[in-house]
Formats: C-alpha cells, sequence, structure tokens
C-alpha cells in the first residue's frame, strides 16, 4: 500500500512527536480525565447546573440576572397596579403604559 503524503512532505509512515517536547518531563500535566456520561435529560439538566453553580463568575452572573429579573418584574406588576388603581383606567391603557416601559 503507498504511502500518503502530507502538505509537509512527510508521510503517515513517518513518527511525528505528540505531547511534551523531549527533555520537558518536568512539567506537570493534568492526567486523562475522561468525559463525563450523563444519562437523560435530568442528569444532564443537574450536571449542567451544579457546573454553573460551582463556577464563581458564573454563580455572580446568575446573582446578577436575577436581581435584574426581579426589579423588571416589579416594574410590570406596579405598572398594572398604578394604571388601574391610581388612574382608575382599565386594561385598554394599561397596554400602552407596558409599552411606554420598553423605550
Amino acid at each position: 500500500m503507498p504511502a500518503l503524503s502530507l502538505s509537509l512532505g512527510r508521510t503517515l509512515n513517518d513518527s511525528i512527536h505528540v505531547g511534551n517536547p523531549p527533555g520537558s518531563e518536568s512539567i506537570s500535566r493534568r492526567p486523562y480525565e475522561p468525559a463525563v456520561v450523563a444519562e437523560g435529560p435530568m442528569r444532564r439538566i443537574g450536571f449542567g447546573i451544579r457546573a454553573y453553580l460551582a463556577t464563581p463568575r458564573l454563580r455572580v452572573l446568575l446573582a446578577l440576572s436575577l436581581a435584574v429579573a426581579a426589579g423588571g418584574a416589579m416594574v410590570i406588576v406596579n405598572s398594572v397596579v398604578i394604571v388601574r388603581g391610581t388612574f382608575g383606567l382599565g386594561d385598554r391603557e394599561v397596554a400602552p403604559a407596558l409599552a411606554a416601559q420598553t423605550s
């Protein structure tokens, strides 16, 4: 069987060094860790949540997102209460009031 040639003039039969360069055995490397195989959607969801919460930067981002969502929810709910209760208007006027908040 003829050897296939690569773009750099090497053949597939040539040995190509993969890994640490010679003389660099003092470099510490993590041992091979096999991929975690999660079976079923609930295990994958649980794995994703644990991985997300295990990362400090993502925990801060989650807290910030929850704070922004809570603030937005209060604005939406209070807008309905203010338009109906304070101004004494109906459902037709709630929609323009909510639309005015987005701009």
